[in-house]
């Protein structure tokens, strides 16, 4: 393909990037209060501590490839990285030539609102310039470095990684084969990375290693706690090369006092615990109370729980300002969750919240991968033994006298209530394996490594990300095998389930955009029979039956299973809205339609010929309670199988069994953030403040010493 072509293709997925984005993040701003203007606009100096090498190196970097102002910016001086708010930040990240910036902060003073805010402005920049120049303006991507382990991914393939699971439209056809690969080689997105203080000290030593040492494709801003960075650069000995590195400040009086006003009443009503406090910022600005009111944190949570100043004004009580942040803190859970409210009261939503707080970690809660919490033995056996005891009440009924179904010859309500077991217990465990198989536990190469080897280990760790549908590989090859198997031999049945697996399983991994404007049917429909798949399939069955039966036979079973499982391939793939912003919800949602679309294409068509087949010989209603009888189990079985609701909804009983979380913990967790304890950042979940995660989990140390 000609360069120019390239050039094109990137520029629409970047296009489309960017309004994703937009999108997404205009929605996080909006609630997390920081709508336009910011109610506290960020401050920031170039800072004093050893982290960084020499400004010149930053502004005129002889030895690195130079990047060039954006444009509709200017090539950023050394008086440009003194200080300024977020204007001056812009300005810095627009025209830095080595592309590099470290923006510290000790605790809650808004790090990651201060790169929200860039993040809308750089948007807002690129939409403003015409399409040319805006064609060579990168698309800035927020990202957290939880995920980011340097000891098996290099900075730009997991940069790659994160950007085509974060974004699957990405990886439709029109974009190219690797559209997010593409787009962070030729430096046509920028990286903002949050979250350096969540990895443990021996991956951040690491990762500034790393960073030292790669070829910069990108523009890179990196955000850390002031200590946690400092603390890695002296582990490592050597400075960031090539960056400026900016503090933010803490937040003024003046500004204290102003947010605070800003959000009460006017005038205020008499005795209000909230002024008297504000008078007392004027009156005593160095008391640690008023000291503990400078960051945009604390003020945060004073402002969503006013009846707190009342305790912060009680004479003596506060020695330190960490007393007085801690009693802000420890009120959120009980402000959040009052007597009068409906839900959980306040020492059980403290002990689940506790219990969310420990298996997080100081990363992000991606909800469909909570399944790892638990062991999977025990959702498998769950599983099987709903499979079992369904598929013994409907073998009843397909065996029994109105269905009259027989198999070799064997047929009545008792044979079916056991073979009905049977088949509903394998078919059940099956369906618990393939969906356990679908998002392994993040270590499992390195357990295989330790049973097969090492090698075995890195050729996994290396696997290309979204080649292969397990869930889809799986069911096909069953089917096929076992249709094939039966009418002819099972050694031509494995290499036939070998061939349609592979197409099928790789044929459901192509993403299909959708667009929220366009019909509900648009967003909802198949988008087809995928071909190749539908050939594989259905071509060894037409052969097998055409064989063993009659060309008539073998005519109408190929043409269903390539029909029928044709269209499960295709309604399995990824489904991508361009359009709409990535939240849990929107996750839901799709993997609600997603599951009940495989379910039904796969079990209709295959429900309707074995009733049709049996209907032949025993009569309509015998042939009605065949299709409906085979079509609900394997419905269900594909359910099981693909749906990362059924998985999860399975943890959540685990889970109550033991005490530790509600059986409705999806409810509790939209509940929580509509109660403002959790935040979402894209589909996953966070907590509104890190420090309110460590409080919960009843672990301090992970909290920064505060500025003095």
């Amino acid at each position: 393909m000609a360069e120019g072509e390239v050039r094109v293709r990137l520029a629409r997925a970047a296009n489309a990037l960017a309004r994703k984005l937009r999108a997404q993040w205009e929605e996080e701003a909006a609630d997390r209060g920081l709508d336009n203007p910011p109610p506290i606009p960020p401050r920031w100096v170039r800072t004093s501590r050893p982290v960084a090498s020499r400004l010149r190196v930053a502004l005129d970097d002889p030895q690195r490839p130079r990047f060039m102002p954006l444009p509709g910016t200017r090539q950023a001086t050394a008086q440009a990285v003194e200080g300024g708010g977020l204007a001056g930040l812009f300005d810095l990240y627009a025209g830095l030539g080595s592309g590099r910036i470290v923006v510290m902060g000790h605790r809650g003073t808004g790090k990651s609102a201060t790169a929200i805010l860039l993040l809308l402005e750089a948007l807002d920049h690129r939409v403003r310039l015409p399409l040319p120049q805006a064609m060579r303006t990168p698309v800035p991507v927020l990202l957290n470095a939880c995920d980011w382990d340097p000891r098996r991914h290099g900075l730009d393939d997991w940069f790659a990684r994160q950007l085509a699971t974060a974004y699957t439209f990405l990886a439709s056809p029109e974009y190219g084969p690797d559209a997010a690969g593409e787009l962070v080689r030729h430096g046509m997105v920028s990286l903002l990375l949050d979250g350096f203080d969540e990895m443990d000290r021996s991956r951040q030593v690491q990762a500034l290693q790393h960073i030292n040492r790669r070829r910069r494709s990108f523009r890179l801003l990196v955000l850390a706690r002031t200590d946690d960075f400092t603390a890695a650069v002296q582990a490592e000995t050597r400075p960031l090369h090539g960056a400026a590195a900016v503090e933010l400040l803490p937040v003024t009086g003046e500004q204290a006092i102003g947010y605070l006003q800003d959000h009460r009443p006017d005038p205020p009503p008499h005795g209000d615990p909230v002024s008297r406090l504000i008078d007392r910022l004027r009156q005593h600005p160095d008391d640690p109370v008023s000291r503990a009111l400078d960051t945009p944190l604390t003020l945060t949570l004073l402002r969503e729980d006013p009846h707190a100043a009342a305790d912060l004004l009680r004479p003596g009580r506060f020695t330190t300002r960490e007393q007085a942040e801690d009693h802000l803190l420890d009120r959120v859970v009980p402000t959040a969750y009052p007597p009068h409210r409906p839900g959980p009261s306040a020492e059980q939503a403290r002990r689940w919240l506790g219990f969310l707080a420990t298996r997080m970690g100081r990363g992000d809660l991606a909800w469909w991968r909570m399944h790892h919490w638990a062991p999977m033995w025990e959702r498998c056996l769950i599983n099987a033994l709903a499979g079992t005891l369904l598929m013994s009440g409907i073998g009843a009924v397909v065996f029994g006298p109105i269905g009259r179904y027989t198999v070799a010859g064997d047929t009545g309500a008792a044979f079916g209530v056991w073979y009905g077991a049977l088949m509903g217990g394998c078919f059940g465990l099956l369906a618990g394996l393939v969906s356990e198989l679908r998002d392994p536990p993040p270590d499992w190469t390195d357990r295989l490594g330790t049973v097969f080897g090492g090698r075995l280990a890195r050729l996994l760790r290396r696997r290309p990300r979204s080649v292969f549908n397990t869930a889809v590989g799986s069911a096909i090859f069953m089917v096929v095998t076992m249709a094939v198997g039966n009418q002819s031999t099972y050694s031509c049945g494995l290499a036939a389930g070998i061939v349609a697996a592979a197409a099928a399983g790789h044929a459901a991994t192509r993403v299909r955009p959708t667009s929220s404007t366009g019909s509900r049917w648009g967003r909802l429909r198949p988008g087809g029979v995928d071909l190749l798949a539908a050939a594989t399939i259905g071509g060894p069955i037409g052969l097998a039956y055409g064989v063993s039966k009659t060309p008539l036979h073998g005519t109408f079973a190929g043409l269903i299973a390539a029909f029928g499982f044709g269209l499960m391939v295709s309604v399995a793939r990824p489904i991508a809205d361009i359009d709409t912003p990535p939240t849990p919800g929107m996750r839901r949602r799709l993997d609600r339609r997603r599951a009940l679309l495989v379910a039904c294409s796969a079990a209709i068509p295959i429900g309707l010929a074995l009733g049709f087949q049996n209907g032949r010989t025993h009569g309509l209603a015998a042939g009605i309670v065949t299709a409906t009888g085979f079509g609900v189990m394997i419905a269900l079985g594909s359910v099981a199988a693909i749906s990362d609701i059924w998985r999860t909804g399975l943890l959540f009983a685990q889970l109550r069994m033991r005490g530790l979380f509600p059986l409705r913990g999806m409810r509790f967790l939209e509940d929580a953030r509509r109660r403002h304890v959790l935040r979402t950042a894209g589909a996953r979940y966070q907590f509104k403040h890190d420090r309110l995660r460590a409080t919960l989990a009843g672990d301090r140390r992970h909290s920064d010493p505060p500025p003095h």
